[in-house]
């Protein structure tokens, strides 16, 4: 059995990031957990931080790492994802392996900051308009970051959803994610897409740009608008409805939002 550090951060970061792209599933009866990653360098640091046991080797199509961690030895990975889950796919899948080795089901989690960085580390992205940006196929665990740090999720035409933050407050958010980033290329591009020359050079080209086609970008927005209304109008009345769902499932639910607030407080 592996050995979970007593680290509350480093449980919801882990947790994060077995979210963004983890697996939980039965294997002959027996519980398996999987971590896959293109890059090995996180990979490497989880297996440090679990003992070094379950090492991280290169799957059959020879692109993606994976480091798995089954039967008995799962157990301590299942009662921490059972403390920190926040996405419903997950949750699902976790609840049905937790009660075939005789630990009680769990509920969703508000996400911590910790939690988006381990995230973030695995399925995030940055560029340099500035933003933060994270997908999915699907939205619940966006529509959970949404509400906890801001931004807006929407659908893609590749069938994704996305989270984008741009603006205020995704300064703030970045360096607190930088802080707790285990992907060396991730939080590298992050902290260059943000304060390094590669901003830099995006500030000066937009700038000459929206100079140079001050009216072009005008009469673009005004045809839009007009040729698109109905779509707009839908997607904003679909974004409404989706808000005014979880704020009933808030008051609905008061008991639950306030012991996750608590949590939250107290790992802040």
């Amino acid at each position: 059995m592996i050995i979970v550090p007593d680290d509350e951060q480093f449980g919801q970061w882990l947790t994060g990031f077995w979210e963004s792209d983890g697996s939980v599933y039965l294997s002959a009866g027996y519980p398996k957990v999987g971590f896959y990653q293109k890059e090995r360098d996180v990979l490497d640091y989880i297996s440090l931080q679990l003992g070094g046991r379950y090492v991280p080797h290169l799957s059959t199509n020879g692109v993606i790492h994976q480091l798995q961690v089954q039967a008995s030895s799962c157990i301590p990975l299942l009662k921490l994802f059972s403390e920190h889950v926040v996405g419903d796919y997950y949750l699902k899948r976790l609840n049905v392996v937790l009660n075939v080795v005789g630990l009680s089901s769990t509920v969703l989690h508000l996400p911590t900051i910790d939690w988006l960085a381990g995230f973030w580390d695995g399925d995030g992205s940055s560029d340099s308009t500035p933003g933060l940006t994270a997908s999915q196929r699907t939205r619940d665990m966006l529509d959970a970051i949404e509400v906890r740090f801001g931004g807006n999720v929407r659908r893609g035409v590749d069938g994704m959803y996305h989270w984008e933050l741009y603006g205020g407050g995704v300064y703030e958010l970045m360096q607190e994610v930088a802080a707790r980033s285990h992907c060396p290329t991730k939080r590298e591009c992050l902290l260059s897409n943000f304060v390094g020359p590669r901003r830099q050079e995006r500030i000066e080209y937009m700038v000459r740009y929206r100079r140079e086609h001050r009216e072009e970008i005008r009469l673009y927005l005004e045809d839009y608008r007009e040729k698109h209304r109905s779509d707009i109008k839908e997607t904003n009345k679909k974004c409404y409805e989706e808000r005014k769902c979880i704020k009933e499932w808030m008051e609905e639910h008061p008991e639950v939002v306030q012991r996750l607030t608590e949590k939250l407080h107290e790992d802040s």
